[in-house]
């Protein structure tokens, strides 16, 4: 046997059902037409009231701004006085998960050169190990490598910050090639990394 579970109607005192925010179904299906007087009242109010309104809502941003500046400096002391310890916190996440701190990077710089695409630490980790842990370019073993764009983000059209654009390489690979094209850097290092892609 179903039973019905009624609540009062918290406007009139009616009935109401349980679906509808504690009204009745009348008073329910008034919201709208309250809501629209509600904002009619408020609009004349308004018209009638135009320079209360506008000083009471410039003293509210003046409110919120000093708010917000009181927060800051709360913030900046508070650094100040932990600098050390914020400053080791971020080494350590850094150490133990690079990955994370090269897709982070990457996809800044992408953001800064309007450059469409993204890739996740996991992609990158896996792009890693595709290449053996090794330097896309000089194909030397590093424990830290960068994600270079093989097309480089400077460019105004072709590049990308997606994982496809992306491989592995040292710091000084990596600060070589530059916004280089990728075909010249190779010629211009002699062929150093053309079988890279073939390490896997």
């Amino acid at each position: 046997m179903t039973s019905t579970i009624t609540r009062t109607c918290t406007a009139c005192g009616g009935s109401a059902a349980p679906s509808r925010r504690g009204l009745c179904n009348r008073c329910y299906q008034a919201v709208p037409a309250r809501a629209a007087r509600g904002r009619a009242q408020a609009l004349t109010w308004y018209h009638s009231n135009k320079d209360r309104a506008r000083e009471t809502e410039r003293a509210r941003l003046n409110s919120d701004a000093a708010s917000r500046e009181r927060k800051r400096q709360r913030n900046r002391e508070s650094y100040a006085r932990h600098r050390e310890i914020r400053l080791a916190k971020v080494l350590a996440r850094q150490q133990a998960h690079p990955e994370q701190t090269v897709a982070r990077t990457a996809r800044y710089r992408a953001l800064t050169a309007k450059a469409p695409g993204a890739f996740t630490a996991a992609e990158f980790a896996t792009r890693v190990a595709e290449f053996g842990g090794r330097c896309a370019y000089c194909l030397r073993p590093y424990e830290s490598l960068a994600a270079e764009h093989m097309t480089p983000l400077s460019w105004p059209h072709g590049s990308s910050n997606s994982i496809e654009n992306i491989v592995p390489a040292c710091k000084r690979c990596n600060s070589s090639k530059g916004s280089k094209n990728l075909l010249l850097f190779l010629h211009a290092t002699n062929g150093i990394g053309v079988g890279a892609a073939a390490v896997g």
